[in-house]
């Protein structure tokens, strides 16, 4: 038997069929999973391939698949079998509520509750960024969308200017959204400073503003004209803190193995770069810098709370070295990088990348694409291609030895010697800012265009 290397997406429940440069919104094939039956195969002509059938009774279609490894062919065959019963996004839900909800107790102000209802949570922006935990896509009066620039501020994609924290924003529903982009509870309004700072509920329940600085429950509260508010109004608005919470943990419940716990600030926000500089600041989503003391991590085997960024990873520390183990800050280690050239899938080692143990493989990119490597790509991890979100946290000295890179383009054997690099973090930020600005430049221009606008309806002042 004559095998031809192939690469497969799951969506839903559609298994899509693609080869070595193919661009991903054109599979050369493509199997209705619901109905089929998927078996493993012991075969004996190559022991270094693991094979599997997927066939339909109904249509006669069979496809026999094989990866490189028993991990992963389980792996494949697991999410087939799923595929073939309910769509792979609709287990994907059923698992969030019926599994992650149905455990969930937050604490807010020092009170224990049970999750019951879902809030709503949008995964990602207009552009397919991953928006931060509780945040949804904000759109102008005018129905257009709101995006961060490289800077981390706000921008109306219409001009391309900066938001002010007081202008109103709402989601795609029309329903009205707080300075942050959260869902405002009921009877709940944007609240403010009397110098029009913003204030937000984390998800500790308490009143913070952008940096990080508590606001007391029983201080001045403002709306946007001024209008000290009620001290109902107010608490309505700690729904939040619950939300936020729900948010936060099924974030940190769906990362995957060799995963770097998320920091989130006092607000639940995610950072832009947690590198500490010399003076103790990390940068947080605004594009400000911020003591990492404002950083928190949900600790999933302290009873799902939130912690102080620093203590947690001291107390991951302590567990590895109790464990005989060196801790994941302390370790270092070097990184094959290959590609993947022809039609026959040929690796190609390209290079090699000295790197940190917090080094993740965003950091990787950054590092690597560019000077080093001219085309885009995808990272590929047991035979399956990395979304851009799962780099954000994934630590890439965990994936052993090397990791394999496949073109967006065509595919071709690569010119030039081989590189070697040590990875410095702060200019991978740097590089990452760079090529930020290259994608927001070009979406703001197709989003001005019309490519990226969803109607949405924003009611009219007064209009119940």
């Amino acid at each position: 038997v004559k095998w031809t290397k192939h690469y497969f997406i799951l969506r839903d429940s559609n298994l899509l069929m693609f080869r070595g440069g193919d661009i991903l919104t054109k599979p050369r094939g493509c199997m209705y999973l619901v109905g089929t039956e998927t078996e493993a195969v012991e075969q004996t002509e190559d022991k270094n391939l693991f094979v599997f059938v997927c066939k339909s009774a109904k249509c006669g279609d069979v496809i026999e698949l094989a990866t490189h490894s028993e991990k992963y062919r389980k792996r494949w065959m697991n999410a087939l079998r799923i595929g073939a019963r309910v769509t792979y996004r609709d287990f994907k839900l059923l698992l969030k509520e019926h599994e992650l909800f149905a455990s969930f107790k937050v604490t807010v102000n020092g009170e224990e509750k049970v999750v019951v209802k879902p809030p709503r949570i949008d995964d990602t922006d207009v552009t397919g960024a991953q928006l931060d935990p509780g945040v949804m896509q904000a759109y102008t009066k005018e129905g257009k969308p709101m995006i961060r620039n490289p800077e981390g501020k706000l921008v109306d994609t219409s001009d391309g200017r900066v938001v002010e924290s007081t202008e109103d924003r709402f989601n795609e529903s029309g329903e009205q959204l707080d300075p942050f982009n959260r869902p405002l509870p009921e009877g709940a309004v944007p609240m403010f400073t009397a110098d029009k700072q913003p204030i937000g509920v984390g998800p500790d329940g308490e009143h913070y503003l952008p940096d990080g600085t508590l606001v007391a429950k029983d201080a001045p509260h403002f709306d946007v004209n001024g209008v000290e508010l009620p001290t109902e109004v107010v608490g309505a608005a700690e729904q939040v803190a619950t939300d936020l919470n729900v948010a936060i943990k099924v974030r940190a419940h769906l990362q995957g193995e060799g995963t770097a716990a998320e920091a989130v600030d006092m607000l639940g926000r995610t950072f832009r770069q947690m590198k500490e500089d010399d003076k103790g600041m990390v940068i947080n989503a605004d594009g400000d810098k911020v003591p990492i003391a404002t950083a928190r991590v949900m600790d999933q085997d302290g009873g799902n709370k939130m912690v102080d960024f620093k203590t947690f990873r001291a107390k991951e520390s302590k567990t590895h070295r109790d464990m005989g183990m060196v801790p994941v800050e302390e370790r270092s280690g070097t990184l094959k990088i290959l590609t993947e050239a022809g039609e026959d899938g040929k690796q190609q080692e390209v290079g090699t990348i000295d790197l940190e143990g917090m080094t993740t493989l965003r950091d990787v990119r950054n590092m690597i694409q560019g000077d080093m490597i001219k085309e885009d790509f995808v990272f590929i991890n047991g035979d399956l291609p990395l979304l851009p979100n799962e780099e954000v946290n994934k630590l890439a000295l965990t994936l052993g030895e090397e990791i394999v890179i496949r073109p967006r383009g065509e595919i071709k054997e690569m010119d030039g010697p081989k590189f070697n690099s040590k990875l410095e973090q702060m200019s991978a930020y740097e590089r990452q800012k760079q090529k930020e600005a290259e994608e927001f430049a070009n979406i703001l221009k197709q989003i001005q265009t019309g490519s990226y606008l969803k109607p949405i309806v924003v009611p009219e002042e007064g209009a119940e």
